[in-house]
Formats: structure tokens, C-alpha cells, sequence
């Protein structure tokens, strides 16, 4: 079972399920990801000021940033979570879902 964890977080109990992207992220207390969950890290910051490192890519400036979820939140299998996405503990996501902002 592959999966990759890239400049992540995860907190005790986390559990991270088969061919899954987690990057730039962090995962609280027994957080579940099912399998195949990306998270999308590249965040486009042309316009916007920030302190973080811009990564230039193609003529664009972007910044890398990925998820928050929180304890016992339950990420489904095959969702897609934005750059910034926001899930409260104890949130359970269905499968096949893309969640961008805050989900409770």
C-alpha cells in the first residue's frame, strides 16, 4: 500500500489510507483519511501578500499550503481536499466529495 506524506503533521492515532496524498497538511488526533484522498497544496498568490515562501512554476508564483483537519474527523475515500480546507473535529466527510473552506 503506497501512500505519500510530504511536509505534514499528523498526531497521534492519525491513520492515513492506502494511495493517498497528504501534503503541506495537518492531521489532529485520529484523524482517518480513507484511501485515495489528495490534498492540493498549491495555493496561486499573485495578487495576494504573504509570508510564505513562494514556489515559481510555470511563470506563476505559488505558495504551498494544504489542509487542517481536525480530531476525529473522518476524510472519504477519493475526496479532494483544496488548499486551505478547514474540517472541524469529529466532521465526516463522504466519499467522492472535493471540500474547499470550512466543513463541520
Amino acid at each position: 500500500a503506497y501512500s505519500e506524506v510530504n511536509g505534514s503533521v499528523l498526531q497521534p492515532y492519525s491513520s492515513i489510507g492506502r494511495g493517498c496524498f497528504v501534503g503541506n497538511t495537518v492531521a489532529g488526533y485520529r484523524a482517518i483519511f480513507e484511501p485515495h484522498v489528495v490534498t492540493l497544496n498549491l495555493l496561486t498568490t499573485e495578487n495576494e501578500p504573504t509570508r510564505l515562501e513562494p514556489v515559481i512554476k510555470n511563470g506563476k508564483r505559488l505558495t504551498k499550503i494544504g489542509s487542517v483537519v481536525g480530531n476525529r474527523a473522518r476524510i472519504g475515500a477519493n475526496t479532494v481536499l483544496q488548499p486551505l480546507a478547514f474540517v472541524e473535529s469529529g466532521a465526516i466527510i463522504p466519499p467522492n466529495s472535493v471540500i474547499q473552506g470550512a466543513y463541520r
